[in-house]
């Protein structure tokens, strides 16, 4: 009697294993959801450490600016007027005498920046 309910036991645990062969739909669909969480859960962790990277990119451009202005400032005992905008940091105006140094310090900023470089 004992053999024959072990015999049994071994038989329906062969035929179990034999068809748990493949894995269900239902087990495809929960590991499927649980990527789906970990993926938004890095997603909304990420995406703001990237707007924030913007902004610390512009800030730190904002200072190289301010330092640049602040150098053709004691360069020339003045600020550049506002009619030659920006190119007065590499060009200065032809009343001022021109400055080799200050030339190549803004156009290493504009480098920076992402301008394109002046010749020289």
């Amino acid at each position: 009697m004992l053999n024959t309910l072990l015999k049994n036991l071994r038989q329906s645990r062969s035929d179990r294993l034999a068809n748990d062969a493949g894995v269900t739909l239902v087990e495809m669909m929960v590991v499927i959801v649980i990527i789906g969480l970990v993926t938004a859960i890095v997603v909304i962790n990420v995406l703001p450490s990237q707007d924030t990277a913007r902004i610390e990119k512009a800030r730190a451009d904002l200072r190289v600016i301010e330092q640049a202005l602040e150098l053709y400032r004691l360069d020339h005992s003045r600020y550049p007027a506002m009619e030659f905008g920006l190119d007065a940091l590499l060009n200065p105006p032809s009343k001022m005498a021109p400055l080799a140094r200050v030339r190549r310090i803004f156009a290493d900023c504009l480098t920076i920046l992402g301008g394109a470089p002046m010749s020289t």
